[in-house]
């Protein structure tokens, strides 16, 4: 079963630097949403977490960009849970 969220997005000019193109910081934080609104629409949710007094804690964190993206390209982010073992739980993008 594959467990992959993707959603569709415009990106932002204000993620762009003064050429236009996207800072790696934003590419961090397209991810984010993307794993942000996995959980709105699984279980368990964001406050269901919350609730119980569990987070979930980035520790590291490692990406390539490919290519350059710009202002206002239409992009899609995707994530998914990868292999985990104990209490360390991975999480894929794309």
């Amino acid at each position: 079963m594959d467990n992959r969220y993707t959603y569709h997005t415009i990106i932002n000019s204000h993620d762009a630097d003064l050429n236009g193109i996207v800072r790696p910081s934003a590419v961090l934080k397209y991810m984010q949403e993307a794993a942000n609104l996995q959980l709105s629409v699984s279980k368990p949710s964001s406050d269901d977490l919350r609730a119980a007094g569990r987070y979930f804690v980035a520790s590291k964190i490692s990406f390539t960009i490919h290519q350059s993206l710009y202002s206002w390209d239409e992009i899609d982010v995707s994530t998914w849970g990868c292999e985990s073992r104990g209490a360390t739980f991975n999480r894929c993008s794309k």
